[in-house]
């Protein structure tokens, strides 16, 4: 269990130290926590070359005026983002999955709540779930282009 902006910072510097993160997300590090942290969050997936695959009910993402680090990971490869339909998945927590974890965390009365199960069949299961969705999901328009050619 988790809570606070530090809880869920705490757990972001977890899942810094894995190679894949599996997101599904109401939104970016930057609607939880001030941006200096968020930043300090990104640079550790650079560093870590941790590669994120975020799932998002936003079709259209501004995220990149948020922070050249965002840049830097989209263009890099790090992060690959796909938009899907709040009609087939409303999103209204961020879940992460990474090893054998599956983190979930929700605003609730203005303050971020969470946990982790760390269980090798729940995380194989919530990748299947990510898996299926992703295969079917559209690239968002980021700051008015695609994010690929594709």
């Amino acid at each position: 269990y988790f809570e606070g902006v530090d809880g869920y910072k705490a757990i972001n510097l977890k899942m810094a130290k894995f190679d894949v993160i599996r997101s599904i997300e109401v939104g970016t590090l930057n609607n939880f926590m001030m941006s200096e942290d968020a930043d300090l969050i990104r640079s550790e997936f650079i560093k870590n070359k941790v590669s994120i695959k975020q799932i998002t009910n936003n079709a259209f993402e501004e995220i990149f005026n948020k922070s050249e680090l965002i840049s830097e990971m989209n263009t890099s490869g790090q992060l690959d983002m796909r938009y899907v339909s709040a009609d087939k998945l409303a999103i209204k927590m961020d879940i992460f999955i990474y090893g054998d974890n599956v983190a979930f965390a929700a605003v609730q009365n203005e303050e971020i709540r969470g946990y982790v199960i760390e269980d090798k069949l729940v995380a194989l299961q919530w990748k299947g779930i990510f898996d299926h969705f992703w295969l079917n999901a559209d690239r968002p328009i980021i700051n008015g282009g695609r994010t690929s050619i594709f």
